[in-house]
């Protein structure tokens, strides 16, 4: 019996163990937003009105962007990196501007 629960603790903290029920469903949902959020600030680079909606929806859930940025596990799963990766993809495209190929810089 130790045993079985000694590879059961080890097998939930492996970085590829299934989720909880509510940890994934927010999994699944949160990072095809952040994604899409970051196609369409990239997308439509140029657009004042596109990239105030990005600054905006980070704003409004700020939250759990910090807690995306700021988690310190001591190992990560991957859906924490794919989180991560989200995250920082759309903040990295709302700081940076596109600049022209040709522009002189």
């Amino acid at each position: 019996p130790a045993d079985v629960a000694a590879a059961a603790a080890a097998a939930a903290a492996s970085p590829i163990a299934p989720l909880p029920l509510p940890r994934a469903r927010h999994h699944a949902v949160l990072v095809p937003v952040l994604r899409l959020a970051g196609t369409l600030v990239n997308a439509l680079a140029d657009s004042p009105e596109t990239r105030a909606q990005g600054v905006a929806f980070v704003a409004a859930h700020h939250r759990v962007i910090d807690r995306i940025l700021a988690d310190r596990a001591s190992s990560a799963h991957l859906a924490d990196l794919a989180e991560l990766e989200a995250a920082v993809t759309l903040c990295a495209r709302l700081v940076t501007r596109r600049v022209p190929a040709g522009a002189a810089t």
